[in-house]
């Protein structure tokens, strides 16, 4: 979400990007997106999957190397990058120094990572939630959230605010959201739930509360047990627990729903069961509950779910097609579009999950393919730069060629100054 001087040195390249889209660009009616391959300076034999995006083009995930040797020795490291750069080994892991690795789920606009790590020991029998300082590694001393082992930290918003879940074989799952850049604290941070217990087997009542996604007024969403022990999604007043009452947002006619992600006008995605039994992708209005119109529909299969949204309304997410195929898709002007016929160049691989979305438009994706000896399934991941919007697209011409021309100047001159007047 705020760009740093890349554009300067990458420009002469995307123009060249640009104007090749002349000659290959269908008509469409939606952003054309320029591709940063994260991953170009990583060997053959790593996976790296993308895991979220800020507002200022970095990308936190973890990369996993397969020993070429013995496929069953795996490497991983947890990474975030500089803002729209690809994966610089050298510089970008943030791994404890005392073992193991961080396993990443969401990274803040001041660099700040949150996830998981080995509990006490290298090798991951049990794991537990950290927030990294700003653009800093795991520190094993000073970043545990406190709830120990089992514990997993989902979002972290602008203020340092973290959404944690915890679970236990005999008391389920139960979320908290903690106070800025503070520990857990359960007698204050619980969250709570939309009522549903379960009071049968070894325990005396479990409950499951799952926090996805935290917004910058500290409001929460996620899913949770109703008191019919229906799974429905859930949004929180700001720092406030569950209201049963209110927060139940419903769902697309089928008998559960998943909040995935939120935006600071109380929006929410996720994904619901239809009463055909199929499962869509929506999309709330600001603060309001699953209604008929919220359904985003599928790119022609009959899946779909959205992944994040950002203060725009765009929305990202994963569809499939007619022939079941998976596609990435991007949600605005009330359209569902692919978006590998967004792209200006050919990848020779399909965007199968487009995973985040910040406010600049850039998108984070993730391609899974078959590894060339047709064992493994790996991953890439690739950040979607937008160059240009236009309502009506124009066909192969020189028109276009000065379209994204002019657009990718224009971009880049917004970009700048964007960073001129947020830099402290």
């Amino acid at each position: 979400m705020k760009l740093r001087s890349i554009y300067q040195t990458s420009l002469t390249a995307l123009i060249w990007t640009g104007l090749g889209i002349a000659i290959c660009q269908p008509s469409s009616a939606a952003t054309v997106y320029s591709v940063l391959d994260l991953g170009n300076l990583i060997s053959q034999q790593t996976d790296i999957r993308a895991i979220d995006l800020n507002n200022k083009g970095q990308v936190t995930g973890l990369t996993s190397y397969y020993y070429p040797l013995n496929e069953n020795q795996i490497e991983f490291h947890g990474f975030r990058t500089a803002a729209n750069s690809p994966i610089n080994p050298t510089t970008d892991y943030i791994d404890p120094q005392n073992g193991g690795f961080a396993s990443p789920s969401a990274i803040n606009d001041l660099g700040q990572v949150v996830g998981i790590i080995p509990f006490g020991n290298p090798e991951w029998d049990i794991y537990e939630a950290f927030r990294t300082s700003a653009n800093s590694p795991v520190n094993a001393a000073t970043d545990k959230l406190g709830l120990g082992s089992f514990s997993f930290a989902q979002s972290i918003n602008n203020a340092g605010q973290v959404a944690v879940v915890t679970s236990s074989r005999f008391l389920g799952s139960f979320s908290y959201r903690t106070a800025p850049n503070s520990p857990v604290n359960q007698a204050t941070d619980d969250i709570g739930s939309l009522g549903g217990i379960v009071k049968d087997g070894p325990s005396l009542g479990s409950r499951f509360t799952s926090a996805t996604d935290i917004n910058d007024l500290g409001q929460v969403v996620g899913a949770s047990w109703d008191i019919n022990l229906q799974t429905h999604a859930f949004r929180t007043a700001p720092n406030s627990p569950i209201n049963p009452n209110t927060d139940d947002l419903g769902t697309l006619g089928g008998s559960t729903s998943q909040a995935t992600a939120i935006n600071n006008l109380g929006q929410v995605v996720g994904f619901s069961t239809t009463a055909n039994g199929e499962t869509n992708a929506f999309l709330t209005a600001p603060n309001s509950p699953i209604t008929n119109t919220s359904n985003l529909g599928t790119l022609g299969g009959s899946f779909s779910s959205a992944n994040d949204i950002n203060n725009l309304g765009k929305v990202v997410g994963e569809s499939t097609t007619a022939n079941g195929e998976r596609r990435a898709f991007l949600y605005e002007n009330g359209q569902m579009f692919d978006l590998n016929k967004l792209v200006t160049s050919s990848l020779g691989l399909t965007l199968n999950s487009a995973i985040a979305v910040n406010d600049l438009g850039q998108i984070l994706t993730n391609s899974e393919f078959i590894d060339p000896d047709g064992n493994l399934l790996r991953n890439r991941a690739f950040l979607l730069i937008p160059i240009a919007s236009s309502t009506d697209v124009p066909e192969s011409s020189l028109s276009l060629a000065i379209l994204i021309f002019t657009a990718i100047a224009i971009s880049t001159n917004r970009l700048l100054l964007y960073k001129s007047t947020t830099r402290h």
